[in-house]
């Protein structure tokens, strides 16, 4: 009898051995019972109660049952004889057909029996052709014969060990085969076929060799893939194995809801989270199934146009370090792009209608989903959440989010759609990305849905320059504040508004609102500023919730006007908004901002005189200036700080109807141009002409006199300019002089202007004076002058600067008289001569006489 070695390849446990056949290796079966058992070495499970051991085959394949024996467990239990190898495979421990060295296989008894007992022939030999050799034997296990060891070693090129049988097996995962091809086992040799598999089955994703569901050990699929939107099984497995279905275009493949999905459920261009999410899955089965189905439905965005009431737009770039308002570079991380993308909670209808309390009815009705998306607001409760992203929309602000994650970009541009709509347009040509375009809705039309209370008087606030909300801070997280990231900022910072040019004489102010506009207009960018004017806020104690809360005073006051929307039917959707006189505590709606000299030029409409310099001017060419030449004009504050250009009806203080009296603050109330009724004066100057008709504005007298004689003809008083008049005047009963007033400077009253009279006459030889006023009955004013008297030069004249006799109806005012030095008087005659004294008497020689 042949002796032969045989050594498993890779086992620790192989011993030389002498064998008088060629033996194979056997698996070692044990045989289990279950439920309630304990496992011995070797042996069989045992009941741990009294009973007999049961069989349970619905828990025997699952764990109730002992685990494989090892090998050290059959040699203690004798289930591999003694002087047997064993070898620990993942079937369990398998007693070999080998023996330890000097010991001899027996195939009758099955154990190992010693050479000093039998003749266990010559010894081995990998030498082909010689007694003892193993080298066929080896060959035929497709094992290479080891001359070092003389055991059957390793498997030979091509063949690879079956850890479960612990054989060689033809191995052709490695065979050569080209493109969509594989290489499979044909009887002993290697060939390529096609990557196919079975209808209704699929590749098993990244099995080397390549391999079916249903074979190989992979679980066959049971999918239909008849649901809706689904097509076919997919040609190859998840990436766990799992059998996915393809899909009809327009539909991806959910992993954890093991079916079809609409990638954009409501049909309003953006596609759901979900749906994104799987065309950036890492399984590629999954991936390729959402790009193939969603890929046309996925837009995308690298530019967000803001378009304003004026039809000016600003662009905003998409850069891969977040938003800019100039084209990306380097630094911004270079160019991106925002996915279209919305949460699945505004994407499916169904889940619009099943929660109320975040996406509310807005009023008349509930929006639908076709409505809603992450860029939308809404104005209607405390939690109203209508763009998905888990904040109130009262409390949502468009401060940048520091996300690496493109989708969540959407909440930097989120808008109230009430006051907002936007689009998108398509990428042309060779364009790889789209533009996003959010428009202000525009006050000047009917349909802006925006009111004010039936008592705030004016209806300029819907074609008034705004600016940003003074109160913004730059990348502040407070809420109310929409799109003043992209407006310029300041106080103020409007710019004068678009005017083609100066009215011209008598012509109304210029037209210059947004009504009055040709849009687009293409000034300077005015930004959008609807955050200025509406606020969505909750009524309430700002303490206990500061963002976007009001007080109910604030409405109380007249600060603000309240008012509720409801959307109605239109598209994109209309709103109709009704005003509150008195708003519930608690309640949420529009705060629309009154106008208020103390915060006109921060939020709201801007008082529209802050544009009286500006050139072009609004106002006509003939609109009074003051001391400043700069054109006279007043804000109406009934409505909304409309621009007066100083002689309007619907100023109270200043318009052609009113009487203009000269008075201390130099006022022209009927915008005639000057303190006082141009009208109803003559005027007076330096550098005029007492010549015939002299007297008007562009012809005025040059002297006092010559004026108080025109203007007594005519009943009316005399402006006098700045400057010096050397002459005696003589006032007429009721003619004012009025002094103060500047030629050069268009008439203009001032205190810096002075006007000086300065007398030289002498009257009857007995006095020198400057103003003489007699037998004025009639109010006579002389106001704002410097009146100065020379010195009287004559024996027993006297000086006067203003000499009143019999007038008791003059009226002095601002005056400044300086008398002159009156004469020494004459020497009076001399003295008569005294009468004779008394004589003396009574005189002794001691006393004196009386």
């Amino acid at each position: 009898m042949l002796t032969r070695r045989l050594h498993v390849p890779a086992s620790p446990i192989a011993r030389r051995s002498r064998a008088g056949s060629i033996l194979l290796a056997s698996v070692f079966v044990v045989t289990t019972g279950c439920i309630d058992f304990t496992c011995t070495p070797g042996g069989n499970p045992q009941p741990t109660d009294a009973g007999t051991p049961r069989t349970d085959a619905g828990t025997c394949a699952d764990t109730n049952s002992c685990p494989p024996p090892t090998c050290a467990e059959l040699h203690a239990s004798g289930g591999c004889p003694a002087h047997r190898s064993c070898q620990d495979l993942e079937a369990g421990g398998t007693c070999l057909a080998a023996c330890d060295e000097g010991f001899l296989f027996d195939a009758t008894t099955g154990s190992c029996t010693s050479c000093s007992i039998v003749n266990c022939g010559p010894p081995p030999t990998c030498t082909p052709g010689v007694a003892g050799s193993i080298a066929a034997d080896c060959a035929a296990l497709h094992q290479v014969c080891d001359a070092a060891s003389v055991a059957c070693g390793a498997c030979i090129d091509g063949y690879l060990l079956d850890m479960t049988t612990g054989r060689c097996t033809l191995d052709c995962t490695s065979f050569a085969c080209g493109a969509g091809l594989h290489g499979e086992t044909q009887g002993d040799a290697c060939a390529c076929v096609v990557n196919s598999c079975p209808a209704g089955q699929a590749e098993v994703f990244g099995a080397v060799p390549f391999r079916c569901t249903g074979s190989g050990g992979a679980p066959a699929c049971t999918r239909g893939c008849s649901g809706q939107g689904e097509t076919d099984v997919a040609p190859i497995t998840d990436a766990s194995g799992r059998c996915v279905c393809t899909t009809e275009p327009g539909w991806y493949w959910s992993a954890p809801l093991e079916s079809a999905r609409r990638c954009d459920a409501d049909a309003d261009g953006w596609a759901n989270r979900s749906a994104y999410a799987a065309t950036e899955s890492a399984d590629e089965t999954v991936r390729g199934i959402a790009v193939a189905g969603c890929g046309a439905a996925l837009r995308r965005a690298d530019h967000v146009d803001l378009t304003n009431e004026y039809g000016q737009v600003a662009t905003v770039a998409v850069c891969g370090n977040g938003l800019f308002s100039h084209e990306c570079t380097g630094a911004d991380g270079g160019w991106s792009y925002l996915p279209l993308v919305e949460p699945d909670a505004v994407d499916e209808q169904a889940r619009v209608d099943a929660t109320p309390l975040v996406t509310p009815a807005l009023g008349a009705r509930r929006l639908t989903a076709a409505e809603l998306s992450p860029v939308t607001k809404g104005c209607a409760s405390s939690a109203a959440d209508y763009n998905g992203d888990g904040t109130p929309d009262l409390r949502e602000s468009q401060a940048p989010r520091g996300t690496s994650n493109r989708a969540d970009r959407w909440a930097e541009l989120a808008f109230f759609v009430e006051l907002h709509t936007s689009e998108f347009v398509a990428p042309v040509g060779t364009q790889t990305a789209g533009r996003f375009v959010i428009r202000e809705r525009s006050r000047a039309l009917a349909s802006f849905p925006m009111r004010y209370q039936a008592s705030t008087p004016g209806t300029y606030w819907r074609q008034c320059s705004r600016q940003t909300d003074a109160r913004y801070v730059e990348g502040t997280v407070d809420p109310g504040f929409d799109f003043a990231r992209w407006s310029p900022r300041g106080t103020p910072v409007v710019a004068a508004p678009p005017i083609a040019a100066t009215p011209g004489i008598g012509a109304p102010a210029a037209p210059h609102g947004l009504t009055d506009l040709a849009l687009p207009w293409g000034g300077a960018w005015r930004g959008m500023t609807h955050h200025s004017q509406f606020k969505c806020v909750a009524v309430g104690d700002p303490a206990s919730a500061p963002a976007s809360t009001l007080p109910e005073s604030a409405f109380a006051n007249g600060s603000y006007d309240f008012q509720t929307c409801a959307a109605v039917t239109g598209a994109p959707a209309s709103f109709s908004c009704t005003t509150v006189a008195t708003p519930a505590a608690q309640s949420v709606g529009w705060a629309a901002v009154r106008y208020s000299a103390t915060t006109n030029q921060v939020l709201g409409c801007v008082d529209e005189t802050i544009w009286r310099a500006s050139q072009p001017s609004i106002c006509p060419l003939d609109t009074p200036t003051d001391a400043s030449s700069l054109p006279i004009v007043s804000s109406d504050a009934n409505d909304f700080g409309a621009l007066i250009c100083a002689c309007d009806d619907r100023d109270p203080t200043r318009n052609p109807g009113l009487p203009d009296p000269v008075d201390d603050a130099f006022f022209d109330s009927n915008c005639d141009g000057i303190d006082g009724n141009a009208a109803a004066m003559v005027f007076v100057a330096i550098d005029g002409n007492d010549a015939a008709g002299c007297g008007g504005r562009s012809a005025p007298c040059r002297t006092i006199n010559r004026g108080i004689a025109v203007a007594a003809a005519a009943g009316f008083s005399v402006a006098v300019s700045e400057g010096s008049y050397t002459e005696r005047v003589v006032m007429q009963n009721g003619v004012s002089i009025v002094g103060g007033y500047s030629r050069a400077n268009g008439w203009a009253r001032s205190a810096a202007a002075v006007s000086r009279i300065g007398g030289v006459g002498v009257v009857e030889n007995s006095l020198v004076e400057t103003v003489y006023a007699g037998d004025i009955s009639a109010t006579t004013t002389i106001e704002r002058f410097e009146i100065a008297t020379s010195n009287a030069s004559n024996v027993g004249m006297s000086s006067f600067g203003i000499r009143a006799v019999r007038a008791p109806a003059l009226v002095l005012r601002h005056l400044r008289v300086t008398a002159g030095n009156g004469a020494n008087g004459a020497n009076g005659p001399n003295g008569q001569t005294g009468e004779r004294g008394n004589d003396a008497s009574g005189a002794s020689g001691r006393t004196h006489g009386n």
